[in-house]
């Protein structure tokens, strides 16, 4: 178990020696008013009351040594109000001097804000403090700040191969406790100078006119968007104000869903051309060949994701460390438990670098999206006992609000099951799709519908300062902090209006769910909650699987379901590719696989399930895969892509004996197709399972992750079922000649 390193109050004190230096230099300039005395007071009653319970205060009759108490919980609460004091001034100061258009980098601003970051953490800590555990502030402290754990000599294994990659770890919390969860290393939005790099790359290899059309992409793309009256995520019209790192974004997403997989740069040629309207022409091979690369490298950057959503971060913007700011608005709204747990943390590696980056806990409940064979746990009525689950998504929604997560769907929750089948809860998870400094309009306020009392007292009690006290010090920029302080204006306004309706957190189970939901053309987590599981339980019974009474016993993946994991591997990868090893011996039994008298065709299909076969046993033993790896979408997709050219070469190799075999035997289709002896029927049998094998795969492979994108992936396969309809008819007609 990795040790942690813990900082000692140096930094504070440092910080303070360092402000009063600054107050000599500068003289009344910026200290001279009521806002930085009222802030400087305020700070000095909390220092003394915290020096005094480090045990660096004054030492009693009753504690000659000066040592640190057990802070107690009238300790506690004394303390909490002098830092929620403290907190409120520093913010004050940091607002005028914003205001006054005053750096918050440097000087004495500068080092108001560094302060406040440390006190912000502190707070944090101080607030979950239990006092029934008994320890010193100092203990207490230990968890506030941004912990370094030594990890040299340590084997890591590395998640996927993205910019968001994932270090799997288990570390131990302030009270010595074992949390096990996922290390994200540090990233950075860079969409924007990536993707002009790439431009940039591209255009060395073409003519000077095939440079302007290769800089012409983006301008096209946007006038493409609004000329076909596309529309953003919240439905909102793109016009000519759209950002370069929004378009960048909105691209990635086009091209993923029109492409899945590699797309080839013929692909893409006719992308420029038709939906563009370029001369591609001008532009050389290798440019294509560049371009293409780049764009399919697209899916790869975190900061293009999040920018799809038009949240409007700037270069350089922190991505990571924004599943902590989730934590601690939940944590000050009083319901930390909604979220999974997230930190910022750091780990030194074996070249004695400080990896820094944030650790976020697994979530706590079922991964239903994941494994929708669970929902014959879901019985005939999943919202039986709902009146905590319906409270916990109102609450929910409040957090997602104040904090902007725009990236909010089934399967970014975690839900919480009991003995019968009734979903009784859940937990928010991969909440760093947030922030930023989007404008929020009524009709997202509206959406919330409802809020329950417990949180609508605590809305009323929080003020824009301890908000921005409270998110302090994690990374977000200035604007994002403002931004965040006026959601929560907004929200208290809407409920004071009773344009939000306030439930008594007992009444929730009272309501009809449609009360809950926005109008038809909108969607809030009440919606796509109901949504999922009903449809899931509906899709159960289709398939025949009945409700069964939850038993610990028989299925260990539903026992303590506080601690199960999330560990699906999107995609299937290393089921899939271990399904077709086991599958392919199983049909093997018994199939003549000599060469003599073997159609070349199937010598050719053979030999395509064996490559697949080599591309496993490589995959399992690289260092880049882990078979136990918890991938998410995003991280998985590198291997997904490899693995399709395997199964796409499965796919055509059957096809084409299957094919020369209802030329050869002159049937029009698969059903009518029989072996002229045992020996060739088991060659056709074996090709039809294995094209039935990979169109198993590629439906899972495309699974969709929310209402939107099901109805897409149906409406996909539908035409990909008249298409594959109209060639066989073709097929058998040609036969038939």
């Amino acid at each position: 178990m990795p040790g942690y390193k813990f900082p000692t109050r140096k930094e504070r004190i440092q910080l303070l020696e360092e402000l009063k230096k600054m107050e000599a230099e500068n003289g009344a300039e910026l200290t001279g008013n009521d806002i930085y005395q009222n802030y400087k007071k305020a700070f000095a009653e909390m220092d003394k009351e915290m020096e005094k319970l480090s045990g660096t205060g004054e030492r009693t009759k009753d504690n000659p040594m000066g040592l640190a108490p057990e802070l107690t919980k009238e300790a506690k609460e004394k303390l909490l109000g002098l830092m929620v004091k403290a907190g409120k001034a520093g913010e004050a100061f940091l607002a005028m001097m914003q205001q006054e258009k005053k750096s918050l980098v440097h000087g004495i601003p500068g080092v108001v804000n560094k302060l406040q970051g440390i006190m912000s953490k502190d707070f944090d800590a101080i607030s979950e403090y239990d006092p029934e555990t008994k320890l010193t502030l100092p203990e207490i402290q230990e968890k506030a700040r941004t912990r370094t754990i030594d990890l040299r000599g340590e084997t890591l294994t590395k998640l996927g191969n993205m910019q968001s990659s994932r270090i799997p770890m288990t570390v131990r919390g302030s009270r010595g406790e074992k949390r096990k969860g996922v290390f994200t290393k540090a990233n950075y939005n860079t969409v924007k100078s990536d993707f002009n790099k790439m431009l940039e790359e591209a255009a060395e290899k073409s003519s000077p006119e095939g440079k302007k059309e290769v800089k012409k992409i983006l301008s096209s793309y946007k006038a493409f968007l609004i000329n076909n009256n596309i529309t953003k995520r919240n439905n909102e019209p793109i016009t000519d104000k759209a950002s370069d790192d929004y378009l960048i974004g909105h691209l990635r997403k086009y091209l993923y869903n029109h492409y899945r997989g590699d797309m080839s740069s013929a692909a893409l040629e006719e992308f420029l051309e038709e939906k563009l309207e370029l001369d591609v022409k001008k532009i050389s091979k290798a440019t294509m060949k560049k371009l293409t690369d780049g764009m399919n490298k697209l899916s790869e950057n975190v900061g293009a994701e999040i920018s799809n959503w038009n949240l409007e971060l700037k270069e350089g913007d922190r991505v990571d460390h924004r599943n902590s700011c989730m934590s601690a608005v939940a944590g000050l709204l009083g319901a930390s438990k909604l979220v999974a747990r997230s930190d910022s943390m750091n780990y030194i590696d074996d070249n004695g670098n400080v990896v820094e980056g944030t650790f976020m806990d697994f979530g706590k409940g079922l991964d239903l999206d994941e494994h929708p064979e669970l929902f014959k746990h879901v019985g005939d009525k999943p919202f039986k006992k709902m009146n905590q689950l319906l409270k916990q998504i109102a609450d929910l929604q409040v957090i997602d609000f104040l904090c902007l997560n725009v990236d909010r769907h089934p399967g970014n929750l975690m839900y919480q099951v009991d003995k019968e089948g009734n979903v009784i809860g859940l937990q928010g998870i991969d909440n760093d799709s947030s922030f930023g400094t989007r404008d929020i309009k009524p009709d997202d306020i509206l959406k919330l519908r409802v809020v329950s009392k417990s949180m609508a007292d605590k809305l009323n009690t929080l003020t824009p300062e301890m908000l921005k006290f409270s998110l302090r010090g994690r990374g977000l920029t200035e604007d994002e902090l403002n931004k965040s302080a006026e959601r929560l204006t907004q929200i208290k306004e809407y409920i004071e209006a009773k344009m939000i309706k306030v439930v008594d957190d007992k009444s929730f189970n009272k309501i009809n769910l449609a009360d809950l939901k926005p109008p038809k053309n909108a969607r809030n987590v009440f919606a796509s909650v109901s949504k999922f599981i009903s449809d899931g339980v509906k899709e159960a019974r289709m398939s025949g699987l009945g409700f069964t009474p939850l038993e610990e016993e028989i299925d260990p993946k539903l026992k303590a379901i506080s601690a199960t994991e999330r560990k699906g591997t999107v995609g299937g990868v290393e089921d899939t590719l271990r399904r077709l090893v086991v599958y392919d011996i199983k049909n093997k039994e018994g199939l003549v696989t000599k060469a003599r008298g073997m159609s070349e065709k199937f010598r050719d299909l053979l030999g395509a399930v064996e490559q697949a076969k080599a591309f496993h046993t490589k995959l399992s033993k690289s260092e880049e895969y882990d078979k136990k790896a918890m991938l998410t979408e995003m991280d998985a997709r590198p291997v997904l892509k490899a693995s399709s050219t395997n199964f796409q070469s499965i796919m055509e190799k059957a096809d084409a004996y299957l094919e020369y075999k209802m030329k050869e035997k002159g049937v029009k289709s698969l059903d009518e197709l029989r072996g002229k002896n045992k020996y060739e029927q088991k060659h056709i049998d074996y090709a039809k399972k294995m094209l039935k094998f990979v169109e198993e795969y590629n439906s899972h492979l495309d699974g969709p992750k929310n209402d939107r994108e099901r109805q897409e992936t149906m409406a996909n396969y539908e035409k990909r079922n008249i298409d594959m309809k109209k060639q066989a008819a073709e097929q058998i007609k040609k036969m038939g000649r």
